[in-house]
């Protein structure tokens, strides 16, 4: 509504960006979104489900959706193109993490 009257997308500016087309195939951060959630290189539908992510000393349980996660608890999901995402709920994953593009994610099963 606020572009159709006129005004300002909210959110930031994004230059350009869609994922490689080798996305799928990378154990790392290829992108972090404007909210701090990290973007993997892989396909969420190739992982287990209970299959953890572990990036920035930290592991990653799979859910669903962000409702399913407690508030700063660290959760992965599959985004809307279908790869794998870190996120903290509620909290800025990359910067409490220190996760930049390039780190590494490793891929552990739950147990």
């Amino acid at each position: 509504a606020r572009i159709a009257g006129g005004g300002r997308a909210w959110g930031y500016p994004q230059p350009d960006w869609s994922p490689p087309d080798h996305a799928g195939h990378y154990q790392e951060v290829i992108y972090i979104d404007p909210y701090g959630n990290a973007m993997t290189g892989l396909f969420a539908a190739d992982l287990q489900s209970a299959s953890h992510l572990i990036a920035g000393g930290q592991e990653f349980r799979p859910v669903r959706t962000f409702a399913e996660a407690d508030p700063g608890e660290p959760v992965w999901l599959a985004n809307s193109i279908g790869l794998a995402e870190l996120c903290l709920n509620g909290d800025d994953c990359a910067a409490r993490l220190g996760l930049s593009r390039g780190d590494a994610v490793t891929v552990a099963t739950a147990g």
